[in-house]
């Protein structure tokens, strides 16, 4: 490295730090670190890394954070490398204080992350802390299309006795919604009456979602049904679930009325829902109805913007019927 100098190049940097890791060298590695800084090397965000992970793997904590908190661009490997350094060393209060300013940059957790946090979970923290974590640990799995995993922790965190939220319900009926667990659907609802939480309608049109890919569209339409304010997700919610299972005059009946009652405007999911429900249901001609009346007012509603192959379909059906 001396005899290269300025010339050092990453390659050279990576193989020396690489050493230094696995020996443990922390003279060898602050050597490495200072020489960048004297040739005024700008190293890589990966190089970076490297650096937290020498100095957290050598015990210095606070030069590992230090090189974190320099960097200008970080990505998930920088903050779980520190988040992890913090969690093995029973820093859990610094490690989840570092995962809520990682969610604040906007940088998206991976599962490695989720797996360090919640090593952090600890009851020292308090449990409304920890349940805020594990719901939004569980929504992130649910987001992220890990519906199993979700589920595990969902259990987990009920036998070691953790208070769930709303958000924590809703993000555990998406995941089972990916994997159509209708009985394991059904305890979580009993859960969420049991805990006799107030009636979020996200919670709500979870549960609908959530009985309709399950296919017991009648316990859905009974929570939609038991809505006192629905949005436009709730009713589409239902319509999508008529519309999957081929039940076109279910989806006309309810497209209707939520017209009839003119409380909240559809959108272009609502007109969708209807047009497939129509068209799987074998009613062409109430779709092509629907067509004309969503090509009258789609002028004015501005927010719509409907899927072209769909609408593109219609037309061409519209136009053999009329030919």
């Amino acid at each position: 490295m001396a005899v290269q100098g300025p010339e050092m190049v990453f390659e050279g940097y990576d193989t020396i730090l690489n050493e230094c890791v696995n020996r443990r060298g922390v003279r060898e590695g602050q050597r490495v670190h200072a020489h960048m800084i004297k040739t005024h090397y700008h190293p890589p965000v990966y190089l970076r890394t490297r650096l937290i992970v020498f100095y957290a793997k050598c015990e210095c904590l606070g030069d590992a954070r230090r090189v974190l908190d320099e960097m200008l661009e970080r990505n998930v490997v920088s903050w779980t490398a520190m988040i992890s350094a913090y969690s093995q060393r029973g820093y859990a209060s610094e490690a989840l204080n570092l995962f809520v300013q990682m969610l604040r940059s906007g940088t998206e957790p991976n599962e490695f992350t989720f797996a360090t946090v919640l090593t952090s979970c600890t009851g020292v923290l308090g449990i409304e802390i920890g349940s805020q974590i594990h719901s939004l640990i569980i929504k992130s799995y649910s987001q992220l299309g890990l519906d199993e995993e979700a589920l595990k922790l969902f259990r987990r965190f009920q036998r070691e006795g953790m208070a769930c939220n709303y958000v924590t319900y809703a993000s555990l009926l998406n995941a089972l919604s990916g994997l159509a667990a209708l009985d394991h659907g059904k305890q979580v609802h009993n859960h969420v009456l049991r805990s006799e939480l107030p009636s979020y309608v996200v919670l709500q049109n979870s549960l609908i979602d959530m009985y309709a890919k399950c296919g017991n569209l009648s316990y859905s339409r009974r929570v939609f049904d038991n809505i006192y304010e629905k949005t436009v997700i709730s009713w589409n919610a239902m319509l999508v679930g008529y519309s999957k299972h081929g039940k076109g005059r279910e989806v006309v009946e309810l497209f209707k009325l939520m017209r009839e009652e003119n409380k909240v405007k559809p959108n272009s999911v609502t007109f969708l829902a209807v047009l497939s429900g129509c068209s799987h249901g074998g009613m062409e001609g109430k779709g092509l109805k629907t067509f004309d009346e969503m090509a009258m007012t789609v002028c004015w509603m501005k927010d719509v913007k409907l899927n072209l192959e769909v609408w593109g379909d219609f037309a061409s059906n519209r136009n053999g019927c009329l030919a």
